[in-house]
């Protein structure tokens, strides 16, 4: 919710509810200075109309607020600004080769299509490899198995050859 607007909610409601307030204090003494008495539980039913009748206000306030526009500031403040790394899916293949000595078509082992992307995230917060025998292959030079993309950048990390950050592999041809 924007700052302003709560703020005015707020300042809102204690104005009816001070106004609620007045008018039932001003029923109270109409009665008592009638002749009549109060009592714990008429009294306490009262209290329970004014917070009935200032809920049922303060709802159709909602309902009417006007919207409030935001600046650029405060829309900027509500996105996280991010780096991520991009590279064309020819880089990565000859990337993969040269650092680990295997041939591997990313578009073949995971079916992606012309035009398409594959996205992925390194860091210290994924950096337990998992499977270690697939790791070790890895590094010998041995085929892995296709699906296996996000588990080569999570090598390439680790060995050392990526950042940790967001990755976007570019396919087209």
């Amino acid at each position: 919710m924007d700052k302003r607007v709560g703020e005015k909610r707020v300042e809102l409601k204690e104005i009816l509810n001070d106004a609620i307030e007045g008018v039932f204090h001003e029923a109270h003494q109409l009665i008592e200075t009638t002749g009549g008495c109060i009592t714990p539980s008429q009294s306490g039913k009262l209290a329970e109309y004014q917070n009935q009748i200032l809920n049922l206000v303060m709802e159709q306030v909602e309902q009417n607020l006007p919207v409030i526009p935001l600046t650029k500031d405060e829309i900027m403040a509500k996105f996280t600004v991010k780096k991520k790394f991009y590279i064309d899916y020819n880089d990565f293949e000859l990337m993969i080769e040269r650092v680990y000595g295997i041939t591997y078509e990313i578009t073949a082992e995971e079916e992606l299509n012309n035009n398409s992307r594959y996205n992925f995230t390194v860091g210290e917060e994924n950096k337990e490899f998992g499977d270690e025998a697939i790791f070790q292959k890895l590094r010998k030079g041995e085929y892995i198995g296709q699906y296996n993309t996000y588990i080569i950048a999570k090598a390439l990390y680790i060995d050392g050859y990526l950042e940790a950050g967001d990755y976007q592999i570019e396919i087209s041809w």
